[in-house]
């Protein structure tokens, strides 16, 4: 099907802004993200063939322009380590899901919750600021929807 691409879009392949003359615009998706059209530039010979590409403007999510979203679940271990009184802990989803991370101290019990929420596939760093807590060694637990669970140890010392 013949479709005219946007006005006001320019295909000079030298990047001066020239907009090119064409017989015809053949439109076709190259893959979900990406438009092309196809264009004879030269009418009398049928050679020239330019392919412009349009790429409609990617919906916001978590996960960084330019990034992929992880292939695996994964907890990092927080820097730095030993820390006073701050750290960050890294983790990475590679799917939506409920996340919990939570500390503990060296008895298992419950020091801080992080993270108690639904959250998108994507990494994350979440800072912990433990001014409030004695020296000693912490455990951090990462939790995703019942699919993944992983504990790792954080030292503070003051």
């Amino acid at each position: 099907m013949a479709n005219n691409p946007p006005s006001g879009t320019y295909y000079s392949p030298s990047g001066d802004g020239v907009r090119l003359q064409s017989l015809g615009v053949h439109e076709h998706w190259n893959n979900a993200t990406e438009k092309k059209y196809t264009r004879n530039l030269n009418p009398s010979t049928g050679t020239g063939i330019e392919l412009v590409a349009l790429r409609p403007p990617v919906p916001p999510t978590s996960v960084a322009a330019g990034k992929t979203v992880p292939s695996a679940f994964a907890l990092r271990q927080n820097y730095p380590n030993p820390f006073n009184p701050t750290t960050t802990i890294t983790y990475e989803l590679s799917v939506r899901g409920s996340v919990s991370l939570k500390v503990y101290d060296a008895l298992g019990r419950e020091i801080a919750t992080l993270v108690n929420r639904e959250q998108a596939a994507g990494t994350y760093a979440v800072p912990f600021n433990a001014v409030h807590l004695p020296s000693g060694v912490y455990f951090y637990r990462l939790q995703v929807s019942g699919m993944y669970t992983e504990s790792k140890k954080l030292i503070l010392l003051k």
